[in-house]
């Protein structure tokens, strides 16, 4: 079906950062990681790659709204 498959140049990454607290965040060592299409092995985009301090924010934040 024609229309199914789009480049991946013509794709707008919006969003490549942690989701903490309603807020985007680098992630704290700095680090990320490729996310790689599976059609094509090309390379999507790099996005944040959470560790544990990353994870214990979240849980933080998720405690206080409670």
């Amino acid at each position: 079906m024609p229309g199914l498959l789009t480049k991946l140049s013509d794709i707008e990454i919006k969003y490549t950062q942690i989701f903490i607290n309603n807020e985007w965040h680098k992630a704290t060592s700095g680090k990320t990681f490729p996310v790689i299409s599976p059609i094509t092995g090309e390379e999507i985009c790099r996005v944040q790659e959470g560790s544990k301090a990353d994870i214990d924010k979240a849980v933080e934040a998720a405690k206080k709204s409670f």
